[in-house]
């Protein structure tokens, strides 16, 4: 995962605009992609910015660029708790 990549189909994220971004790319292995997210992570955690692979299958990664903060403020509007509610999801924990 390049740079360029993470620019390219992230930016709303990145640049504070929107909470989250899913985006696939390729993958050699495991074990690099792991150390590529981890140093993603690291220059990115000090600007609200975290990297997750959601899933790693064959030579494609499934990744997910997150502002946590930005997160869990969305999970406390109203608005979003009636529609986790309305799909099944307990939202009375708000811990």
């Amino acid at each position: 995962m390049s740079e360029e990549m993470l620019v390219s189909y992230c930016s709303p994220t990145l640049s504070g605009l929107k909470t989250g971004s899913l985006f696939s790319c390729p993958c050699d292995s495991k074990k690099k992609m792991s150390g590529e997210i981890s140093n993603f992570n690291q220059k990115l955690s000090k600007k609200g910015i975290r990297i997750l692979p959601v899933r790693i299958s064959g030579r494609r990664a499934l990744i997910y660029v997150y502002r946590p903060e930005k997160l869990k403020q969305d999970f406390f509007d109203e608005k979003v708790q009636t529609i986790l509610a309305h799909k099944g999801y307990d939202c009375t924990n708000q811990n």
